[in-house]
């Protein structure tokens, strides 16, 4: 049934929901059903999305791919790609979810993560606000323990720089391009190597997918550049070509590439069948994604001891403004 276009705004699903969105759509598609009637189902089994769905069928009425369609749920770009590469060479339910629980696993993470900042930044605020008192009321009332003027003068310029430097990083990161923020993002201390996992993960699944599919070298270039407009795949094909048709060897590329794990030159160096170098491919691109979990992992359990150091040392260095001012005024008597 055909059903009229709208034009109503609707607002993005947050990441559950686009998960929970994803996991319906691949349960139903497994179960046998076309994504129209999958969607149409989706309407009983997810009515708080009602309006989202019907967007979805009518852009689907109107000749798009199903990629193109979800893009009022949100999700990035990157992502629909993906989801592109799959309807159009296969596993697309498989696709559906691993970004599902892609999805899922970082809103955990992230929801572990503030539970682990719960205590410590409790702890931060009851600091801040001993040192609050000790400025204000000490200060008054006992003018030789008062904590040194430069004291406060570097706390202050300290918060400045930490909030300017916050907010000038989310203004980039909001305005720049997807493939400039995932270069950003691989260069972040602790947390560049866990991103960079991801993003080989993401360029080997999808190469092993067209490998799959019998396409060569150019095929997949002009593939990709027809991808979802902005998407890191999209903008790294455009990339690869200029290189290319500038006279570049395609080994120095994948050298200098960070989004190119080098994995991909040594199985293009075996002389192997494009299905086996495919399966390699995808083999390697899992164990980049275990690899990526553990990772997560591994850096959930160090942030509340380093955190406790740092407030350890705030403390300390709090009780030290105290007790030396006092130490110097006994040995001055």
């Amino acid at each position: 049934m055909k059903i009229p276009i709208t034009n109503t705004r609707l607002d993005k699903l947050n990441p559950k929901r686009q998960a929970i969105f994803l996991a319906t759509l691949a349960k139903l598609l497994s179960n046998g059903f076309s994504i129209e009637t999958s969607l149409e189902s989706m309407r009983l089994i997810l009515p708080q999305e009602n309006k989202l769905l019907l967007r979805i069928i009518q852009r689907l009425n109107i000749g798009e791919n199903l990629a193109a369609a979800l893009f009022d749920t949100g999700l990035t770009k990157t992502i629909l790609s993906q989801i592109m590469i799959a309807e159009i060479h296969g596993n697309l339910i498989k696709c559906l979810r691993e970004n599902a629980a892609t999805l899922l696993i970082r809103q955990k993470n992230l929801q572990k993560i503030l539970n682990l900042l719960a205590y410590p930044c409790f702890l931060l605020i009851s600091l801040g606000l001993l040192l609050l008192f000790l400025r204000i009321e000490m200060a008054q009332q006992l003018p030789h323990l008062a904590l040194p003027s430069y004291y406060w003068l570097c706390l202050r310029i300290l918060a400045i720089i930490i909030f300017l430097a916050l907010l000038g990083t989310i203004i980039y990161l909001r305005h720049t391009s997807e493939i400039n923020r995932a270069l950003k993002q691989m260069q972040i201390p602790f947390l560049g190597r866990i991103y960079r996992n991801y993003f080989h993960y993401l360029i080997l699944s999808a190469i092993a997918t067209f490998l799959k599919s019998g396409l060569s070298l150019n095929e997949i270039l002009a593939t990709s550049k027809q991808l979802t407009v902005g998407s890191i795949q999209q903008q790294l094909a455009q990339e690869i070509e200029a290189q290319i048709l500038a006279g570049q060897p395609l080994s120095l590329i994948i050298q200098t590439n960070p989004f190119l794990p080098p994995e991909i030159d040594i199985a293009l160096n075996l002389g192997h069948s494009n299905q086996q170098i495919a399966l390699e491919l995808q083999t390697i691109a899992e164990i980049k994604y275990q690899n990526l979990q553990q990772q997560l992992q591994k850096l959930i359990n160090q942030i509340q001891p380093v955190l406790f150091l740092i407030v350890a040392g705030l403390i300390l260095g709090t009780y030290l403004s105290i007790l030396l001012p006092i130490y110097s005024m006994m040995k001055g008597m």
